[in-house]
């Protein structure tokens, strides 16, 4: 290879030249490199864009909510719309949440009461009674997911509102490591 020919080709093509000498390997190097390139603009991207825009929320909302419980089943790609994440979230809870309600603030004690059922918190007995968000805040706090000293209706953050559901997830793993 002269030092004019590597002047004129990129990266790719010098090390298939190098190592393989095959136009074969820069086709194969080249779709490759389309193929993965692509994927960062696919599913993966929307679903990070969405993370993004809860963290820098001043206020998280239903719809937030419903994005994150699906991002931690791994259900957000299965799930295209936002009115089926909501959907799908109504359906493990038995909260009602509707398309309209989407925009609404969610307060602490919906997001106790979502991640007492999504994450199978131990629950206390008045819970159980019960299924009151106040006694859900209580049990959540108690399991040290939420900080103590707020009450039931106070809105959150997007940042928060992750930070909770990243604790819950965490205090769900550590309860199925316990029982084994």
């Amino acid at each position: 290879m002269r030092y004019s020919d590597i002047q004129t080709m990129n990266v790719s093509e010098i090390i298939c030249k190098k190592m393989f000498g095959g136009k074969f390997i820069r086709h194969v190097f080249g779709i490759s490199t389309i193929v993965f390139s692509l994927l960062g603009t696919g599913v993966f991207a929307d679903e990070m864009a969405t993370y993004r825009e809860i963290i820098e929320r001043e206020i998280a909302t239903r719809q937030d909510l419903a994005d994150l419980i699906a991002m931690q089943n791994e259900e957000f790609d299965t799930l295209s719309t936002s009115r089926a994440r909501l959907q799908k979230l109504a359906e493990i809870t038995g909260m009602n949440f509707t398309a309209e309600d989407a925009a609404r603030p969610v307060n602490r004690g919906e997001v106790a009461k979502a991640m007492m059922l999504v994450f199978n918190i131990e629950a206390g007995f008045m819970f159980y009674l019960t299924s009151w968000e106040r006694y859900a805040l209580r049990d959540v706090q108690q399991a040290g997911i939420m900080q103590t000293k707020f009450s039931e209706f106070q809105v959150l953050s997007g940042m928060q509102l992750v930070g909770i559901v990243n604790n819950s997830a965490e205090n769900a793993e550590k309860s199925v490591s316990w029982g084994q």
